[in-house]
């Protein structure tokens, strides 16, 4: 019993702790930033950009055949590592090598039977998976490189789980995604954390016919709550594939 109320003292001191450090950067930050939490993965995030960054720099200066045959390789390891988890070689620099991270800023919990919900530590905020049996540690296969060299890739974001309901299959937000872009409770729910679009200033998209540009944005709070997310997300986000039209035979008026 001494033991267990020990470690429960100090969960709750680390905890008041986090509150007290995010309240310090909150003052010095605008109304709408990402909160302490949020700003130390995501810091950790854009530290693994710049890594993957200066490696590509580095792999422009090989021969053409060279270059094409490490990317084959580096395709080859994240497909790996999707079926074997273990893999180092495919986080390091990658969404992935952040759950660490995101588990030193808050924990995951069990909401009823069926939702998962990670709670801050520094803002008490809740991002809710609705309708989820376990979080994945690890995203889907990327998406297709874009037809058009101009034109940006879409953003990986998705990861697969298992509905609580059904045990179906489903789509959701990759979880460290979700952590390192999550803004302090103050939209719709007053204890789920709003959520910010990191792609909406980041990416321009050209449309399929024609080399008309895209940026898209979003309301200044961001959105209210990760259903609200996931569709900004499913909607602006990705690869649509256009539906090739079945060649008539027949010649056909119209009015």
């Amino acid at each position: 019993m001494w033991a267990r109320d020990t470690l429960q003292l100090r969960r709750e001191l680390h905890r008041a702790q986090c509150r007290a450090a995010q309240r310090i950067f909150q003052a010095d930050q605008d109304t709408n930033a990402r909160c302490l939490g949020a700003f130390l993965v995501y810091r950790k995030q854009r530290e693994h950009e710049a890594l993957r960054r200066r490696e590509r720099e580095g792999q422009a200066l090989l021969p053409q055949w060279q270059q094409q045959q490490l990317r084959g390789e580096e395709r080859a390891q994240l497909e790996a590592g999707h079926r074997h988890e273990g893999v180092e070689n495919t986080r390091r620099a990658s969404l992935e090598a952040l759950v660490p991270d995101c588990n030193a800023v808050g924990t995951f919990q069990r909401l009823g039977e069926g939702d998962v919900a990670f709670v801050c530590d520094f803002c008490d905020g809740h991002i809710v998976w609705r309708d989820t049996l376990s979080m994945p540690a690890a995203r889907t296969a990327p998406p297709p490189p874009p037809a058009s060299p101009e034109a940006e890739p879409y953003p990986h974001w998705q990861a697969e789980a298992n509905s609580a309901s059904t045990t179906e299959p489903k789509t959701i937000v990759f979880a460290p995604l979700a952590i390192a872009n999550h803004l302090a409770p103050g939209g719709g729910a007053a204890w789920e954390a709003r959520l910010w679009c990191p792609f909406c200033d980041d990416y321009t998209y050209y449309h399929h016919d024609g080399d008309e540009q895209t940026r898209y944005a979003q309301d200044d709070g961001g959105f209210d709550d990760l259903a609200l997310f996931q569709e900004h997300l499913e909607w602006t986000h990705t690869a649509m594939p256009v539906p090739a039209l079945p060649a008539s035979t027949n010649n056909c008026r119209v009015m």
